[in-house]
């Protein structure tokens, strides 16, 4: 984590030194929010929002990747006599979808980073099969 820090805000710093990173309990953890709204390791370039630790495992100074609930974000994982996936609607993507319909790239091809490391190869192969023969 200390790799990440400097990305981050005073605001953040002095949050994640009072309150630390992730709250909740055991099978229901999540990070900290500022004020309701951006997690504690956000930083931004412009107005784009990104993930603290993203960026230090990508500048190769950590090995450790953000939580894969993270990644996979604004898909969650809920559990109903077995997982599903399923789309939380925030008007924080609203741009990304924008972007996405105008490109003509479906959410789950632009998650397919994210689905792949959390669900394998073999999975995503699966979905995006049945995506394209049956849903477009």
């Amino acid at each position: 984590m200390p790799e990440a820090k400097k990305y981050l805000s005073s605001k953040s710093l002095k949050v994640l030194e009072q309150d630390g990173f992730f709250e909740g309990s055991d099978g229901d953890y999540s990070t900290v929010c500022i004020d309701k709204k951006d997690c504690v390791l956000v930083f931004y370039e412009g107005d784009v929002a990104k993930c603290a630790l993203e960026k230090a495992f990508f500048d190769g100074k950590t090995e450790f990747r953000k939580p894969i609930s993270c990644h996979l974000f604004p898909i969650r994982v809920g559990s109903f006599g077995g997982s599903y996936l399923y789309y939380e609607k925030i008007s924080e993507c609203e741009p990304a979808k924008e972007k996405g319909k105008a490109e003509d790239i479906p959410l789950y091809e632009s998650l397919k980073d994210s689905l792949t490391r959390s669900f394998g190869e073999k999975w995503y192969s699966k979905l995006d099969s049945y995506i394209k023969e049956n849903i477009k």
